[in-house]
């Protein structure tokens, strides 16, 4: 009770929180102590095997501080701090307190309490020893190799079996009690057990990678690929493992660290669904974009995730949503059943034919046949309505309040500013003050959520439930008119069908564009509305002219002679209206315009012997020799061309009459500006949206078939180098074990509690850095080339894939020597563009710009561009070695080189030739 070691370990230990790296390596040496340093680290290490021996009751808090303390000493990690500890006895003491157990106290009796203590100082054990091999890769095996040779592995293995069947038999317990097993307080309760489990089971997985086959610990690691055991088929069901790459501020590349932990129970609710979206919906245009789009999408789906956990706690929601989940299923079919019996008994009570001038009224007196009256007046709308209601009320409880979520997430990244440090605060919902605004945006964010092309929006749920009550609460024996209003209904059917929303999507994609082209179209369709209006308001018909014997079918004689289909003009719009649905809808105006007559000369009646017109003949004259003129030849001709003669005259002075050259010009104009334009452009840019999505589609499907999402490493190099694609993609580099990593960090509420290879990736993920993730890297390639596989890299491969195999390594070595040219060249470039006052920037998008730093004379310019002649030249003859060096490139493709090659496409080099005064190149 007097000694003050507890709070002094608990200040080392807060000394070095954070993994304080310089603080960590203070405290094991000082440099500035000119011979005094105090190496505290080794010295708590051996304070423990010291104490080891007498641990009790009255002092076992005192060993979980100091390993608490140790286990901060190490994380991060810190290099120096693990050798000193390994050059100490800790393991043996490790060993010593993971075999003790109360059975070997038999004559002593021990408080309760003392036991969960002891299970506690085990969790603290098992974290030191996690400390102890951070940082341990394939390149640094002497740490693993120091504890696989000290620890006593069958005896981990064995109490970690223990503490799953103790957690196994408390769940069951509980379930016996009938607990609540999804209540957070009870798997807290018993979520420490297992996960102390879960720990010195990943000890033994981390050791079994070094395992050199005739270690001691053979046996052991024999055994946990032994699913037959319960708890290790647990263990390895929940065990994430994913490939790191871990820069530590030197020289030397990113390390590649293979990390295990346990995924959360959480993710169990990620759906297939939200996979796919993730999967197709992730921007893939080169690798970086790619892990960031996936980066930024892990915390909204995470948040959905928690958000559907906790109404997972709340029987009445939980209610909600298996009822709206049933009604989802159900819908369609009624939905269909509905339609069905309306196409089969719905009907007129007398048939239509019987009445041709029926009001709309009497037209609203239907019927229905037999049982169908009572199901579509009763019982469907019925059921209808429950649906739509159980529908809403499941997407308002379970979507909106995500959906808005979001939308205050986006309105916050948007006008949020960045503090002194260049980062953005993360957005906290649960900080939002709950106002009058708050509920006002509310409601407005629920009403933004209206694509109703997907067919689930609260838009789309909203007026398909009013529609229903509208329907069901206006029809009546009298009107039975609303029920067919139910056939709107089958819209729901197009997003559901991915095919159909295919092509909704494709629509929706060119909307703007359709939109513009349409308000084109009806731009032309008013000018040649109003043309037709001043030219031909009395040409229009909505069909041809009924002739017989060749002869158009007139009017009565009270309405006057012309077609009797005709549709004279009163109005500009009626005019628009002609163009659009006879015009527009059949491509050809002309469709719609009535017969137009040649210009004919009109007969001379002084040619038959009557008396002559005074002067030209005209139509007046010539009906007026007919009643004079007795010729038979005149009579018959006059009465031939009766009609026609209306319009006789001059042909080369009076054609204006006819119209028909204005037709000829309208019609033509018409089929060039409408048919063959406007039209053409509308239909093109419908079958562009297809062919575009269809190969943005096939491109997603080459990139997920033939390229490793995390690494970005193409097919065919792990098919001839490692166990192959489907291999490495599942086990080594699967891109849903990565997002249940950064869930598993973000489900951890006391960040100082992760370890340093966790506090590394948290770091980097506040940052929205994602240099953890081992672009163009993969353990499995680089451990056949540290093994010496080199020897015979290809041997047993086809001559195809050795092929294969060498051109992928001619790529790698190319690449080298062109990353090095290439930043050559680019330095170089930056100090002639400095020279001239210029410098490169990147703009908002990535893209280059140039940007002048200082003014320069014209004088200095000339007298620079003089002295820089040799310079340019050599960097032509740079420029050339490139290309020389890419040229064997040409005659094969290999899928790698665009994962090996980071730098600019061969499509991207170009040629600079030079000749100077010699004539040589």
């Amino acid at each position: 009770d007097k000694s003050y070691v507890t709070h002094v370990l608990a200040f080392l230990q807060n000394l070095c929180e954070g993994h304080y790296l310089e603080m960590q390596n203070l405290l094991r040496a000082q440099a500035s102590s000119r011979g005094n340093s105090v190496d505290l680290v080794t010295a708590v290490a051996h304070f423990i095997i010291e104490m080891e021996t007498s641990i009790s009751p009255l002092n076992v808090h005192v060993a979980m501080q100091a390993f608490d303390t140790l286990t901060e000493f190490l994380q991060g990690p810190c290099t120096g701090n693990i050798r000193a500890v390994l050059r100490t006895q800790l393991c043996e003491a490790v060993n010593s307190i993971i075999r003790s157990t109360h059975a070997t106290l038999e004559n002593i009796h021990y408080p309760r309490e003392y036991y969960e203590q002891v299970r506690e100082l085990k969790r603290c054990v098992v974290t030191t020893l996690l400390a102890l091999l951070e940082g341990s890769t394939a390149s640094t095996p002497e740490v693993p190799s120091a504890l696989i040779a000290t620890l006593d592995l069958h005896c981990i293995l064995d109490y970690s079996i223990s503490l799953y069947n103790a957690w196994v038999a408390s769940r069951e317990k509980q379930k016996g009690a009938g607990l609540n097993m999804e209540d957070r307080v009870l798997q807290h309760l018993t979520n420490d057990t297992i996960q102390t489990g879960f720990k010195f089971y990943h000890i033994l997985l981390m050791l079994s990678d070094f395992e050199s086959g005739v270690a001691k610990g053979s046996s052991c690691f024999r055994r946990l690929n032994d699913v037959e055991i319960p708890a290790i088929n647990y263990y390895k069901t929940n065990t994430g493992t994913v490939e790191l790459a871990r820069d530590y501020k030197h020289p030397k590349p990113p390390e590649i660290l293979k990390v295990y932990f346990r995924i959360p129970r959480i993710c169990r609710r990620i759906t297939r669904q939200m996979k796919d979206d993730i999967l197709w919906g992730v921007d893939r245009t080169n690798d970086i974009t790619r892990l960031r789009d996936f980066f930024s999408r892990v915390d909204d789906l995470y948040s959905d995730m928690k958000y559907q956990e906790h109404l997972s706690r709340n029987n009445v929601t939980l209610v909600i949503q298996r009822a709206g989940k049933l009604a989802n299923k159900l819908y369609i079919y009624n939905v269909f059943l509905i339609n069905i019996l309306l196409l089969s008994f719905f009907t007129y009570r007398q048939p239509l034919q019987s009445d041709p001038d029926a009001t709309w009224q009497e037209l609203k007196h239907v019927e229905l046949e037999g049982i169908a009256q009572l199901f579509l007046q009763a019982i469907l709308p019925t059921i209808q309505i429950i649906l739509e209601g159980t529908m809403l009320t499941n997407y308002m409880v379970s979507y909106v309040p995500d959906f808005v979520r979001k939308q205050f997430k986006s309105e916050y990244l948007d006008s949020a500013e960045p503090d002194e440090t260049g980062t953005i605060k993360a957005f906290e919902y649960e900080d939002v003050p709950r106002n009058l605004w708050f509920y006002l945006n509310y409601v407005r964010y629920a009403f933004s959520d209206n694509n109703i092309t997907s067919g689930q929006c609260f838009v789309w749920r909203l007026t398909t439930f009013v529609l229903s009550v509208v329907i069901n609460s206006s029809t009546s024996d009298a009107n039975q008119i609303p029920l067919l209003f139910y056939s709107f209904l089958l819209w729901e059917l197009f997003p559901r069908s991915k095919q159909i929303g295919f092509v909704l999507k494709a629509v929706v994609m060119s909307g703007n564009q359709l939109f513009a082209l349409g308000g084109m179209l009806l731009i032309f369709a008013y000018w040649f509305g109003v043309v037709g209006f001043l030219f031909f308001p009395d040409k229009f018909q909505f069909r041809r002219a009924e002739t017989v014997d060749g002869f158009t079918v007139q009017n009565s004689e009270e309405a006057g002679w012309g077609n009797d289909r005709a549709v004279p003009l009163q109005f500009v719009w009626q005019g628009v209206a002609m163009v659009i649905d006879q015009g527009v809808r059949k491509k050809d105006v002309g469709e719609a315009l009535d017969k137009f007559n040649w210009p004919i000369p009109c007969p001379n009646p002084a040619e038959y012997g009557c008396e002559p017109c005074p002067g030209s003949p005209t139509p007046a004259c010539i009906f007026d020799r007919m009643e004079t003129c007795t010729d038979a030849r005149f009579q018959r001709k006059a009465n031939a061309g009766y009609l026609e003669l209306g319009n006789c005259g001059n042909v080369f002075t009076d054609w204006p009459t006819s119209k028909i050259f204005i037709r000829m010009i309208y019609t033509l104009t018409f089929f060039v500006m409408v048919s063959a334009i406007a039209l053409e452009i509308i239909f093109g840019v419908i079958v562009d949206s297809f062919k575009a999505l269809r190969e943005d589609r096939e491109e997603t499907l080459r990139d997920i078939s033939y390229k490793c999402f995390i690494c970005g490493i193409s097919r065919d190099v792990f098919d001839v180098g490692s166990k192959g694609f489907e291999s490495h993609a599942k086990h080594e580099h699967n891109m849903w074990v990565y997002m249940y990593l950064l869930i598993h960090i973000r489900e951890v509420e006391d960040k100082t509690t992760l370890n340093g290879v966790e506090s590394y990736v948290w770091n980097k993920a506040v940052l929205s850095d994602v240099s953890f993730f081992p672009l163009g890297r993969a353990q499995c390639l680089e451990s056949i080339q540290a093994t010496g596989a080199a020897s015979r890299p290809h041997a047993g491969y086809s001559q195809e894939n050795r092929d294969h195999a060498r051109r992928a390594e001619s790529v790698e070595a190319l690449e080298k020597k062109q990353g090095k040219l290439f930043g050559d060249f680019q330095t170089k470039l930056d100090k002639v563009l400095a020279r001239y006052g210029v410098r490169l920037t990147k703009g908002p998008r990535g893209r280059l710009a140039a940007e002048a730093t200082a003014p320069a004379s014209g004088g200095r310019l000339q007298q620079d561009v003089d002295e820089s002649t040799p310079s340019v030249v050599k960097e032509a003859s740079d420029r050339m070695q490139i290309r020389r060096m890419y040229s064997p490139l040409e005659a094969f493709v290999v899928p790698a080189l665009a994962t090996a090659s980071q730098g600019a496409p061969l499509s991207g080099l170009s040629t600079l030739e030079v000749v100077p005064e010699g004539g040589q190149e």
